[in-house]
């Protein structure tokens, strides 16, 4: 399997995690192989709603500066809390 790391590293650890949920996701009828995986510390809540109707076409991205009204990101915990407080379009 290839790797391509773009932030980080790579631990062989990881590598099995990844080859694992690669593996496990052919249970369930998923192809895992072609995708992007993410190793985070830690995970928190948040509810950053969508206002409109129907479901959005294709990913979005936003500027957490510009959703937020604000020059720099503070800490991850700050951010989850103000976007309990946003919506989006």
């Amino acid at each position: 399997m290839e790797f391509t790391i773009e932030k980080g590293e790579l631990t062989e650890e990881m590598k099995k995690k990844i080859n694992d949920a690669i593996i496990d996701g052919l249970n369930y009828g998923y192809m895992l192989e072609h995708n992007r995986y993410f190793f985070v510390d830690k995970f928190y809540d948040t509810d950053f709603k969508k206002v409109t109707p129907y479901a959005p076409r294709g990913s979005r991205m936003f500027d957490l500066t510009e959703v937020l009204e604000i020059d720099t990101l503070p800490e991850t915990q700050q951010i989850a809390d103000l976007l309990k407080k946003a919506t989006w379009e």
